[in-house]
């Protein structure tokens, strides 16, 4: 219980999903800068730093009632608009990572790479132990990153509205030392 910090996130205010996600990972960037400075690391990467997606798609939908990656949207499904985001990141690879539904959400991101120039960037993950929460899929998804990966961009599975033009100027911030 003591390494439990509640509530989660940075105070912002949100109270949308989105919101509230970005606060989370805001409060995630702060505690790691915070440990960096404590240990003396560098919170910059280097120039031409190797940056990858990871697309957390374990979860069981169960609040939805099924599958809720799978659920039509916009032409397609959840699951392709937040695989249209990560592709649309400059990011070395998109690494999918599955749990509740593996085969349908495995069959759906194989579908959505497959038809795409570069869909050859497409790593498919399981994360075991998803039924534990996020924090297990995004912990599986950053351990199956390359050694030499210097940092990643994380997408929700359910999240399909992810803005795709502040990717580019994000990756350009970090290569020109932006913390």
């Amino acid at each position: 219980l003591r390494r439990l910090n509640a509530p989660i996130g940075l105070a912002l205010a949100g109270k949308s999903p989105w919101e509230i996600g970005l606060s989370v990972v805001a409060e995630i960037v702060q505690a790691a800068r915070a440990r960096e400075r404590a240990q003396g690391w560098t919170a910059r990467p280097p120039a031409g730093a190797a940056l990858h997606a990871v697309v957390l798609a374990a979860g069981q939908g169960a609040r939805y009632g099924g599958p809720k990656l799978l659920a039509p949207w916009g032409g397609g499904s959840v699951l392709q608009a937040a695989l249209e985001a990560a592709f649309a990141a400059p990011a070395a690879s998109v690494t999918v990572v599955t749990g509740a539904h593996r085969p349908q959400v495995e069959a759906a991101a194989r579908a959505f790479a497959d038809a795409r120039p570069d869909g050859g960037r497409l790593r498919l993950v399981h994360a075991s132990a998803h039924a534990q929460g996020l924090s297990a899929s995004l912990k599986r998804g950053l351990e199956s990153l390359r050694e030499d990966a210097d940092g990643a961009f994380i997408f929700l599975g359910d999240m399909p509205r992810a803005p795709h033009a502040g990717l580019q100027p994000l990756a350009d911030a970090l290569a020109a030392g932006a913390a």
